[in-house]
């Protein structure tokens, strides 16, 4: 009887520390689907705008750039952002999340995506996270170059070399996705 309570014991221990570790790792997991998530977005957009993806005639006279758009200022949007055809090539989404997502004729918003899992985006820097002033970040690419062009803020500045997005998870875990101009 005794060995069947320490065996039992010894069984409920290891489950517990099972049961408790497992929260931690689906954490991760999820922030790095997250992670793996806006990283396949932003080379989504990169591929479409080099191959020109959409007919000329949906946006005359020339095949727009594709990006993505993230706006975390006021605290408010970490839970989402958008990928959007820059119709206009002027480097940014023009409406921000006021667009109307859908990919109708003049519209530059394709597809506003929503995180499901409960991570936030947490931070947005630029230059090797020397700069966090600015919590808006539009990353587009324009046919035919392979090189991002970052918009932070409220204007396009060609010495940003790099982007930094921290994401966060319920539990605190953090992750950051860096872009490269290249």
């Amino acid at each position: 009887m005794v060995e069947l309570i320490v065996v039992i014991s010894i069984f409920s221990i290891l489950a517990g520390v099972t049961l408790f570790n497992f929260s931690g790792f689906n954490s991760n997991i999820t922030l790095q689907n997250l992670a793996n998530q806006i990283a396949l977005q932003i080379k989504t957009a990169q591929t479409d705008a080099i191959s020109g993806k959409l007919p000329s005639s949906f946006f005359p006279p020339n095949k727009p750039s594709f990006g993505v758009y993230f706006d975390i200022s006021g605290g408010q949007n970490r839970d989402k952002f958008i990928y959007f055809a820059d119709i206009s090539n002027q480097g940014y989404l023009s409406n921000g999340f006021n667009s109307v997502c859908g990919g109708a004729s003049g519209n530059e918003c394709l597809s506003q995506i929503m995180i499901q899992s409960g991570d936030l985006i947490n931070k947005i820097c630029v230059n090797g996270g020397t700069d966090c002033g600015n919590q808006i970040l539009n990353v587009t690419f324009k046919r035919p170059f392979p090189d991002a062009s970052f918009y932070y803020g409220n204007s396009a500045n060609s010495s940003i070399s790099d982007a930094e997005i921290e994401i966060i998870s319920k539990k605190g875990q953090m992750k950051t996705i860096i872009i490269r101009t290249t």
